[in-house]
């Protein structure tokens, strides 16, 4: 994150201790072995932010191969100074520029105790606490409504009761049916390890990604992930259709940010920090569909986005139960554990962008670098794969405007690197399909989970919309 011009080590630290204070899993170590494992959180106060954060001396020309190379080493060490037994769930490089040129803060947490929405969190108290540091205040942020342990206590209820037991025969049949081979073989976790896996990576134009930002989910009353999750489906019915495969449904295992607060009376999550994410399964059936037209923009991209959508609404809590009924109900999850893994996953984790600080705390800096993508590390070599092909999916700030971006990654000897950039090439496809359906004359349309009051068909609701035009 951008630092603000001027700050000093006592005013980092300050920053810092401010937040770790004020959200639990910050200060949490992993006690217990095996399956007894859990996070002990510490009071506040107990953790030295001062031990955690590295001074790296600089000059400030952040767009410097130099700097670039400094800053991916020093991601590696403070990745390798992470340790969750021994309480140390965070490190901090603060790239010092001088007090003259804004610095920079590479913040380091461990995946147990952050996701995806809590950089959401995180952000915003940075510089709400630094807006009282810089005058002398101490900084004071606002309260969380649901804590990770009341929240984690009450997923364990959650998994014992009768409406979630009940889920187990539609996870059943999601799994139950067929999955093609998508390489020469199975995903073998001892000799698939992240040393193994190689990465692809696909940019979609400015123009398709408004329009699957705004365009598909306006015209179809649909999320940004129904129109993503159509074009993969499309995507990979092609893709094995080319092999010789007919196969039209497509098994993924969607990972979701896992905030249901719906499933817990009264729960809020929105200031909470910790990991949240959901796992399950989904089929996507793009049967009686031509899949040509989607790639040229044809009706059939209008038919596929809308039944997409409703078999992702016909998943009961956005998937929560699936997780909870794998790993916290011992009858159901000796069902689960014995059905057929997703060879795909898939994750959108959302738009990152600078206007995700609010609007007061704007100009205060702790705001996220852009177009440092190349700083990163690698995985710990001897970890499983967690898939045959694993997708992550964001939308970036760009020069001309948002952009989504893709990374495919896949273990060698399962898939062969030309293969999934064909498949990236045709999820791209696709996509561009589905908006140019959108910006065309094709529009879009109702659902039947849009008139929940009434029960009809898809047919039913497109002849009443050919017949009584808008």
């Amino acid at each position: 994150v951008d630092l603000p011009v001027g700050i000093d080590g006592g005013g980092l630290e300050a920053v810092l201790s401010a937040v770790v204070d004020r959200h639990d899993v910050l200060r949490s170590r992993l006690v217990g072995v095996g399956a007894g494992r859990v996070l002990e959180v510490g009071v506040v106060g107990s953790v030295r932010v001062g031990d955690l954060v590295r001074r790296v001396v600089c000059d400030g020309e952040w767009d410097s191969v130099g700097w670039r190379g400094v800053a991916s080493v020093e991601l590696d060490a403070a990745l390798g100074g992470l340790d969750p037994v021994g309480g140390v769930m965070a490190r901090f490089v603060w790239f010092d520029a001088g007090p003259l040129v804004a610095g920079r803060l590479l913040l380091v947490l461990h995946h147990l105790v952050v996701d995806g929405v809590s950089w959401r969190v995180l952000l915003p108290d940075l510089a709400a606490a630094w807006s009282r540091v810089r005058v002398g205040e101490v900084a004071v942020l606002p309260g969380v409504g649901t804590s990770v342990r009341r929240w984690s206590h009450a997923l364990v209820e959650e998994a014992g009761s009768v409406s979630r037991v009940g889920e187990l025969g539609f996870w059943e049949g999601v799994l139950s049916g067929p999955d093609a081979l998508l390489g020469c073989r199975g995903l073998d976790p001892v000799v698939d390890s992240m040393g193994s896996v190689e990465r692809v990576r696909v940019v979609v134009g400015a123009g398709v990604t408004e329009a699957l930002l705004s365009g598909v989910p306006g015209a179809f009353r649909a999320g940004v992930n129904d129109g993503l999750l159509a074009g993969l489906a499309v995507a990979v019915v092609r893709w094995r259709g080319l092999r010789g495969v007919d196969q039209s449904d497509v098994l993924v295992r969607l990972e979701g940010h896992g905030r249901e607060e719906g499933v817990v009376e009264g729960a809020d999550l929105s200031r909470t920090v910790g990991w949240f994410t959901s796992m399950f399964p989904v089929r996507l059936d793009v049967s009686g569909f031509d899949v040509g037209e989607v790639f040229a923009s044809g009706g059939a991209a209008g038919g596929v986005v809308k039944a997409v959508k409703e078999q992702l609404l016909r998943v009961p809590d956005r998937g929560l139960g699936f997780g909870l009924l794998r790993y916290l109900d011992e009858g159901a999850g000796g069902v689960l554990a014995g059905l057929r893994v997703p060879q795909i996953g898939f994750n959108y984790l959302g738009r990152f962008s600078v206007a995700d600080m609010p609007e007061e705390l704007r100009g205060l800096g702790w705001s996220q670098v852009m177009g440092v993508d190349e700083i990163e590390s690698e995985f710990d070599a001897d970890m499983p794969a967690l898939s045959v092909l694993e997708i992550g999916a964001f939308v970036a700030d760009g020069v001309g405007g948002p952009c989504l971006e893709a990374v495919f990654s896949f273990p060698r000897g399962v898939l062969g690197r030309g293969e999934v950039e064909e498949l990236a090439g045709l999820w791209s496809e696709a996509l561009s399909g589905l908006a140019g359906f959108v910006g065309g004359s094709g529009g879009g349309g109702l659902t039947p989970s849009d008139v929940p009051l009434v029960e009809v068909s898809q047919g039913e609701i497109e002849g009443w919309e050919a017949r009584y035009p808008a």
